[in-house]
C-alpha cells in the first residue's frame, strides 16, 4: 500500500518515539515500509516494524533480507496471516498503525477495535482507503485472483451485505467510541487519521 503524501508525516510523527513501534496490515509491495525504513536508516533511527499481510511477495523478503539494519536496534518482522488472526493473538502495543487489508466492512469493522486496544498512548491509525473507491462499498482479498487459493479469507458470500466500504465502518467506530477522532489532511486524500481526544495536538 502506498500512503501518498503521509509518509514524511508518518516518519516525522514517528520519530518522537524513542524506539517507535509500527504496525502495517496489508505490506503489497512495501511501498509504505521501504521509504520508512529508509528514513530512518537514514537519520539513524531505531525502529522496530512489524508487517502483516496474507500475500508476502518473495521480492519483498528479499529486500529486507538485504537491508542494511543495526542489528537489534533496526527490526523489521514479516507475518504471512490475516490481519485478524493475527491481532487476535498479538501482544504487541504500537505507537503508529498503518491499515490498508481487506477493504471492507466486515473486516475493518472488527480490526479497528482490536487495534485501539494494540495502540499506546499518543499514537495513530492511519486507515487508508477512507475516501475513493472501497469507502463504501467492499472489496475481498477471496476475489483477487493471486490471493484465492487462501482458505482463511473472508468471502463476500459469507458475510451480512447490508453495510458496507472502510468509511462506513471507520465512521460507525468513532461514533460508537466517542473518546476516539478523525483528521484528514486534505480532501482528495484516501487516509484518515485516528486518534484518541486529547493525547495529540494538532
Amino acid at each position: 500500500m502506498a500512503y501518498h503524501g503521509y509518509i514524511p508525516w508518518i516518519h516525522q510523527f514517528s520519530s518522537q518515539f524513542e524506539k517507535p513501534v509500527i504496525l502495517e496490515i496489508g505490506v503489497h509491495s512495501g511501498q509504505t515500509l521501504f521509504p520508512l525504513a529508509q528514513r530512518y536508516s537514514a537519520n539513524n533511527k531505531n525502529f522496530r516494524y512489524i508487517g502483516v499481510d496474507v500475500l508476502l511477495r518473495d521480492y519483498v523478503k528479499v529486500i529486507v533480507e538485504y537491508m542494511d539494519l543495526k542489528e537489534g536496534e533496526q527490526e523489521v518482522m514479516l507475518y504471512e496471516t490475516t490481519s485478524l488472526d493475527f491481532l487476535s493473538q498479538c501482544r504487541i502495543t504500537f505507537d503508529v498503525i498503518l491499515l490498508d487489508g481487506d477493504h471492507n466492512y466486515y473486516t475493518v469493522s472488527r480490526e479497528l477495535p482490536l487495534l485501539a486496544n494494540a495502540l499506546r498512548p499518543g499514537g495513530v491509525i492511519v486507515c487508508d482507503d477512507y475516501e475513493g473507491k472501497y469507502a463504501k462499498k467492499d472489496q475481498y482479498f477471496s476475489e483477487i485472483e493471486e490471493c484465492k487459493h487462501i482458505e482463511t479469507l473472508v468471502k463476500r458470500e459469507d458475510v451480512d451485505p447490508s453495510k458496507q466500504g472502510v468509511k462506513t465502518a471507520v465512521n460507525e467506530f468513532c461514533e460508537e467510541n466517542p473518546e476516539w477522532e478523525k483528521v484528514t489532511f486534505y480532501s482528495e486524500g484516501e487516509p484518515v487519521i485516528l486518534f484518541r481526544k486529547g493525547e495529540i495536538d494538532w
